[in-house]
């Protein structure tokens, strides 16, 4: 069986659609979508932020509200948005569920971890100080 990766680049138009993004990191009812979100695995999601000033992320307990954060940003760079401008990037990374499984063919979620922590480190490299948040969904 062939396994995939992508990467999805959308924009976050509206200071709405990222508090949208946020209610889908919570789990909120309504915001799951046509997803499969398997609610029983929910707690082993993690969410991280991004502090530019201190070059580090940390690790959260919940969803961070991306729209706070994004607005947080743009006004710490001094930089204001166009009347229509995009609000913001979501950058989505995925990969076949088999390439994380163990030898027994079980999902093994310390893969997961860091090939998530990689796609960080390759998206901050490229991006910088772009980046407020990331969400690892398992």
């Amino acid at each position: 069986m062939t396994n995939f990766i992508s990467c999805r680049v959308i924009k976050i138009k509206t200071g709405q659609d990222a508090s949208n993004l946020t209610k889908h990191g919570m789990r909120q009812q309504g915001y799951d979508g046509k997803s499969k979100i398997d609610r029983a695995r929910t707690h082993l999601n993690e969410h991280h932020t991004y502090d530019n000033d201190a070059r580090e992320w940390t690790q959260e307990a919940n969803c961070p509200n991306y729209h706070a954060l994004l607005k947080a940003r743009c006004a710490a760079q001094g930089a204001k948005r166009p009347k229509n401008g995009v609000f913001g990037t979501e950058m989505l990374m995925t990969a076949s569920p088999e390439i994380f499984h163990d030898e027994r063919g079980n999902i093994c979620n310390e893969k997961a971890k860091r090939w998530a922590e990689d796609c960080r480190k390759v998206a901050q490299e490229e991006y910088g100080g772009m980046i407020v948040a990331s969400r690892l969904d398992l």
